[in-house]
């Protein structure tokens, strides 16, 4: 922000037409800003400007409400959510509709 690190995010193939994306904002001060939906939809978008890129995935624990809010913001859907003795995750997807 303004040449200054405030988090980190990444993006990983899951299959021909689906990314995956992590990240966080690495600073306390730049929590509760709007920073995170605002970085994420940006990197989002432009993963999507891809033309084999359909459909981007994400899976915030099912007790970050603030991440899954910052997600929706972003353009993100809850599609299904994930119990087992070792993960709660809410599956989140961003998609696109590519002309043919």
């Amino acid at each position: 922000l303004q040449g200054k690190p405030i988090g980190y995010i990444q993006s990983y193939v899951v299959d021909e037409k689906t990314f995956g994306i992590n990240q966080f904002i690495g600073l306390e001060e730049f929590v509760d800003k709007g920073l995170g939906s605002m970085f994420v939809k940006e990197f989002t978008d432009e993963l999507l400007l891809d033309k084999k890129v359909t459909r981007i995935i994400t899976d915030p624990d099912v007790l970050n409400l603030r991440a899954q809010k910052a997600y929706e913001k972003a353009g993100f859907k809850r599609i299904t959510k994930k119990n087992d003795e070792n993960d709660s995750v809410v599956l989140m997807e961003k998609k696109i509709k590519k002309a043919s």
